[in-house]
């Protein structure tokens, strides 16, 4: 278990002067000293509390020394994990004897790390991170979780589960006993690490992500709601959304993609559609769906769209002759007033869309675009289909008579299923988990779903933490699940998958496209036979540039495909 190390009191002003210096953006911001007292405002250490430890925007560029003379490939491999934060953020770590920057030792107690710029304060004959017992046996995903998760702090990261969404789930008293028990913390430690919500004002991301590299496990038998927070094995795809905010690359421009696949098989060009929509916030979420008269509905969120608007909920239209209409902010429309996290379409009856999202309190809503322009108000979905727990992420797709299919997951790993009749009620809620014979390993992130072959029939496509990717279908025919598949191993993709986006094309087909932690992309089909066609790496068609973590699909006319992105170039 992790904890972060905290300077003397001696230090802390020291530091918080030399981070402010570093970033100005690490002061503490208006709202947050006007909740202080007069005498507290003029407390230095006080103020110093509430001094973020991020470095320059301009990106992170550290050496990395060890104590205890270690093998040079121990050395190679610890750095290596430091380094899988560089896939979308401008951070490079790398070994030095010089006077280090980051020392790292191996025999004091537990896994630990400074925060941000505090390691700047920490004499050079002490470590700022240490790793209790790493060796070369030490296995791989102990490697990933552990080292990736301290130098996540050394990049000036809290704890996820800090974030007040989590922490308000917490039993606190029964939190300080079990971590008393199990890792004979004192009451005040459990205060300080578990139980002490971060100022939800400074987060960058709209909503906790309980798979973030950075979020602890957190056992059910010390959450309110009874569902264990499953916590992160690796860098999530929000993780490396916060890494390209406050990070960027040196050459980076933020994109919103569109392409389209033709039925026969040829890609139309590029082309980036921030060039068309006055949008300046980094993109979080995609969805989209089509209508009767062919136009495609685009709905995207944004971390912000003004001063303290978090989280923006947008919809904006391709019409059938090319031109584009919007963004407009369904946040304003709807009168929405918590920050939208996910978002999910799917095309319903007489020319309607469908749109279920998820807010930064975990709860989930229904709206309906009416073919005439007109926007239903929001409903409250996890009230109507009795969702427990907070959902994480989340997908649609058109079904048989008018209905519409999500199938979305929360935040304890499960997979969960309804249907919008097209009378307007709601299907009892379908725990996929059980239905499935859940057999795959870790916690669902990422999910996309399609018509299938027959009128009625839905595919979904979904990934885990761990590695694996999974395929399966619901029938038309009573509602049957056909199981599932190990797309993962079918493919021979070997990469973590971050992100999905699915759609039907020509001839009974239908077509995802997939980002891997590795910052490839990739495109497959299944057929109407149900073979699938190899995954054939997106850059081979498409100039595409750095890592995509967020994607969707929207079927199109004459048996093309739609598909939109974000990329960090």
């Amino acid at each position: 278990m992790c904890t972060i190390k905290e300077l003397p009191p001696e230090l802390q002003v020291k530091s918080a002067a030399r981070a402010i210096e570093i970033n100005p953006e690490n002061a503490p911001k208006a709202h947050q000293t006007l909740l202080l007292s007069q005498e507290e405002q003029s407390n230095p250490l006080k103020l110093a509390l509430l001094t973020l430890k991020r470095w320059r925007r301009s990106g992170v560029n550290l050496t990395v020394g060890f104590f205890g003379n270690p093998s040079a490939e121990l050395k190679a491999r610890i750095i290596s994990h430091m380094n899988a934060w560089n896939v979308s953020g401008n951070i490079q770590f790398t070994e030095s004897s010089n006077n280090p920057q980051v020392r790292i030792s191996f025999d004091r107690e537990g896994y630990w790390s400074y925060c941000g710029i505090d390691i700047l304060q920490i004499s050079s004959d002490q470590p700022t991170m240490n790793l209790q017992g790493f060796s070369m046996d030490t296995p791989e995903y102990v490697f990933r979780r552990v080292v990736r998760h301290e130098t996540g702090h050394t990049l000036g990261f809290p704890h996820e589960h800090l974030r007040p969404e989590i922490v308000n789930l917490i039993d606190s008293e029964k939190a300080i006993a079990y971590f008393a028990d199990r890792f004979m913390w004192s009451r005040e430690k459990t205060i300080a690490q578990v139980l002490t919500p971060l100022d939800p004002f400074v987060n960058v991301t709209v909503v906790a992500d309980p798979n973030s590299i950075m979020c602890y496990k957190l056992p059910a038998s010390i959450m309110k709601d009874g569902i264990a927070i499953n916590g992160g094995t690796d860098i999530s795809a929000s993780d490396m959304q916060l890494v390209a905010i406050l990070y960027p690359k040196s050459n980076a421009t933020k994109s919103l993609m569109h392409t389209v696949r033709n039925s026969d098989g040829s890609w139309q060009p590029l082309e980036n559609l921030l060039d068309k929509f006055s949008i300046e916030s980094p993109i979080l979420s995609l969805a989209g769906a089509k209508d009767e008269n062919g136009n495609t509905h685009l709905v995207f969120t944004t971390i912000w769209g003004g001063p303290e608007e978090i989280g923006q909920l947008w919809h904006s239209i391709r019409h059938s002759n090319g031109n584009w209409s919007g963004p407009n902010n369904l946040s304003q429309l709807l009168e929405i007033s918590k920050g939208v996290a996910a978002v999910a379409a799917a095309s319903g009856q007489n020319g309607t869309i469908q749109f279920i999202f998820t807010t930064s309190d975990g709860h989930l809503w229904h709206t309906i675009r009416e073919s005439n322009g007109n926007w239903q108000p929001i409903g409250d979905l996890r009230k109507e289909v009795k969702v427990s727990g907070n959902v994480v992420a989340l997908s649609g797709t058109s079904g048989a008579d008018g209905a519409t299919q999500f199938v979305f997951t929360t935040n304890d790993g499960h997979l969960w299923h309804t249907i919008r009749r097209a009378n307007g009620s709601w299907q009892p809620l379908g725990n996929l988990s059980a239905e499935l014979s859940r057999k795959w390993t870790g916690v669902v992130t990422t999910i996309a779903g399609a018509e299938g072959p027959s009128n009625g029939d839905a595919v979904f496509v979904f990934a885990t933490n761990q590695s694996n990717l999974w395929h399966t279908l619901r029938h038309r025919n009573g509602g049957k699940w056909m199981g599932l598949n190990d797309l993962g191993k079918e493919l021979q993709v070997e990469k973590r998958v971050i992100a999905i986006g699915g759609c039907s094309g020509a001839d009974g087909q239908t077509q995802f496209i997939f980002a891997t932690q590795d910052g490839q992309a990739w495109h497959t089909i299944r057929y109407a036979n149900g073979g699938w066609q190899s995954a054939v790496p997106l850059n081979w068609v498409l100039p595409i540039i750095g890592p995509m973590p967020t994607l969707t699909g929207v079927t199109g006319d004459y048996g093309a495909t739609h598909f939109f992105f974000t990329t960090y170039q």
